[in-house]
């Protein structure tokens, strides 16, 4: 008989000592096997070359087909006992399960060397993931401990004009105020950015806790309206605020949500234009608050709403972009509010304002004081 094999190998599958029988053909391989020699009337035996039975049971004397992948022989195929056919016919069932056999030998052996190559791969992927990994625990570590450093001296900054404004140091003129107050609000600016990366590096780093107790949102609004007020009074930009009667309490972290209103009113006065409009809503949604801040600025393109939480992303990053920032006030926006369990989002048309809103879960009864 002949051999189930042959010596045209194909590249890259390997060496033919290199594979065992019992790696090429897998269980689904003998199964179907079996299966087929059970269709055509007869039994079927594959032993491997050190003599390991992988497929039926011994069938003595019954004819033997050596299984090999190119020039080395991986084991043998026994067939029998034969239906009561013709020398022909019996030849042809012969080839037929030879041609299985090498059809199922080869895919086995290309199924190995694809493992293989998919192993190596992912061997490679993971050590490429691994040093991006390092790289960017580097990077946060190097934000962190840059932004620790800066903001130390520049809170003295903005500590000693805050006296010089006072007067604590004698009387200014104004012309000297106007220098000193520029020092204290470019102080401040600075020192929200500084804030903002820190702020990302304690997250990425999983050092940044959040609490989640209910507490009332309009005094949060309050506030953080307060907080922007000289800077829009400066604009001649009207802020006010709308919040629905019979509210229900929302769960979170006060500090935190007070940080992301700020953020969002912090964008809203910059991009409003002189004596335009900021608004504060709170309402009550399904489950939750939402809270929107509505300005009548220049409005952001509709590709652009996908992209603008993105850290880093500015929709003008050229050089001589009108508005400042680093593009990080959203995305400490958006990990702020996803961190208490709330969402995002943006509606807005370019020239027609924008409308940012979050939402944040409504405190559980039992919580309630």
């Amino acid at each position: 008989m002949e051999s189930s094999g042959s010596d045209n190998v194909e590249p890259g599958l390997g060496f033919p000592g290199e594979f065992g029988l019992h790696e090429l053909l897998d269980d689904e391989a003998l199964r179907l096997l079996g299966d087929c020699a059970k269709a055509l009337g007869f039994e079927v035996a594959i032993v491997d070359r050190h003599g390991t039975q992988l497929l039926g049971a011994a069938l003595g004397k019954a004819p033997a087909v050596p299984i090999c992948f190119g020039a080395a022989e991986l084991g043998r195929l026994t067939l029998g006992p034969l239906p009561k056919k013709s020398k022909s016919h019996t030849a042809a069932l012969t080839t037929q399960m030879s041609v299985l056999v090498d059809g199922l030998v080869r895919q086995g052996a290309m199924r190995i060397v694809a493992n293989r190559e998919l192993t190596a791969k992912n061997l490679r992927l993971k050590q490429v993931v691994d040093r991006l990994e390092q790289a960017d625990s580097a990077k946060s570590k190097f934000f962190a401990t840059v932004s620790h450093e800066l903001r130390t001296p520049l809170t003295s900054v903005i500590g000693y004009s805050e006296m010089l404004l006072e007067g604590l140091a004698g009387q200014l003129n104004p012309e000297q105020l106007d220098y000193v107050r520029t020092v204290m609000e470019k102080g401040d600016q600075l020192l929200r950015i500084i804030n903002g990366i820190l702020d990302i590096s304690r997250m990425e780093a999983g050092q940044m806790q959040f609490e989640r107790v209910p507490f009332d949102l309009d005094e949060v609004v309050e506030v953080a309206l307060a907080t922007v007020a000289p800077h829009a009074r400066r604009k001649q930009i009207a802020l006010s605020k709308s919040v629905a009667k019979d509210l229900p309490t929302a769960i979170g972290d006060r500090d935190r949500t007070r940080q992301v209103l700020l953020n969002l009113l912090n964008n809203a006065v910059k991009f409003t234009p002189e004596s335009g409009s900021v608004v504060v809503a709170v309402a009550a949604g399904v489950k939750c608050v939402r809270i929107d801040v509505r300005d009548s600025g220049i409005g952001i393109a509709p590709e652009f709403h996908q992209r603008i939480f993105e850290p880093f992303f500015q929709v003008d990053n050229s050089s001589t972009r009108e508005y400042g920032g680093t593009g990080l006030g959203l995305n400490i926006v958006k990990r702020f509010v996803e961190a208490q369990g709330g969402t995002v989002g943006i509606e807005s048309e370019v020239g027609k304002g924008a409308t940012f809103f979050f939402t944040l879960p409504v405190a559980p009864t039992g919580l309630l004081p």
